[in-house]
């Protein structure tokens, strides 16, 4: 009986040992920190709702591609910019210096025939004076539109002539830092009087005049500039007979050169 009672005590021992075994071997592996493996993990059901959440819509319009960045600007580049709406306002006070002369009708040449006025001895000194005032106003891209007045004297060696002039142009202004660079293409009219020694035997004159130039400025500070700016005139001129004389023999074609100083001021 006791054999019997024995054998049952043990045999109880190793079911309750058998039954206590994998809480053990649990408990042991969360006290190493590691997962207890566990069984399959079922798998996830989706819902109609979730499904509809992420598949696309099947005439949905692809996101818009981001758009680029912009290029970094380079050092300096802001001072290169001519800004559309610029206003540029140009004082130039100078010299003229006749260079070439042509007269349309052969039968009057006189002693200076056609050629180079500049080595006759007409005009003493053979460099006259020249000024001008224009105003430019800025589009886009560095081209401006303008308006210049402006007047020449010029001492010939028995008479005195002078002449006025207002004409449009056309500016491509180049800038680099503090320096302009203006390229122009002039087109207008001129009036012209020859004054001599008898008054009656004054002369007028008019037409057109094309002038192309180019010049430059410094920016002394943000509105204020000095420069320089030199222009090549082809200028006809068609006298207009007085009231004793019919001179339109003289009319003639010539080529002026000139030269400036000039003064600007530009805003915005």
């Amino acid at each position: 009986m006791e054999t019997h009672l024995s054998d049952f005590k043990k045999r109880l021992a190793l079911l309750i040992f058998a039954a206590l075994l994998p809480a053990l071997i649990i408990a042991q592996e969360k006290d190493n920190g590691t997962e207890p493996e566990s069984a399959e993990a079922p798998a996830e059901t989706v819902t109609p709702t979730e499904e509809a959440e992420t598949e696309p819509a099947p005439n949905a319009e692809p996101a818009p591609d981001a758009e680029p960045a912009p290029e970094p600007k380079k050092e300096g580049d802001e001072n290169n910019i001519i800004y559309k709406g610029e206003h540029h306002l140009n004082l130039g006070v100078g010299m003229t210096v006749p260079v070439l002369m042509h007269f349309y009708n052969d039968d009057f040449i006189g002693d200076l025939g056609n050629g180079v006025v500049i080595s006759s001895d007409r005009y003493s000194p053979p460099v006259g004076l020249a000024g001008f005032f224009d105003y430019k106003f800025f589009l886009e891209g560095g081209w401006a539109l303008g308006v210049e007045l402006g007047g020449t004297f010029l001492s010939t060696k028995h008479n005195s002539q002078t002449m006025v002039h207002v004409g449009g142009e056309v500016t491509y202004m180049i800038r680099r830092g503090k320096i302009d660079i203006p390229i122009s293409f002039e087109i207008g009219g001129h009036f012209n009087t020859l004054r001599k020694e008898a008054p009656d035997e004054n002369v007028t004159s008019g037409g057109i005049f094309l002038k192309p130039e180019i010049g430059f400025t410094y920016s002394v500070n943000e509105n204020w500039g000095v420069g320089a700016t030199t222009s090549w005139w082809i200028l006809p001129e068609i006298y207009l007979p007085n009231e004793t004389n019919d001179l339109s023999a003289q009319s003639n074609f010539a080529h002026v050169w000139s030269f400036a100083v000039t003064a600007s001021y530009k805003f915005k």
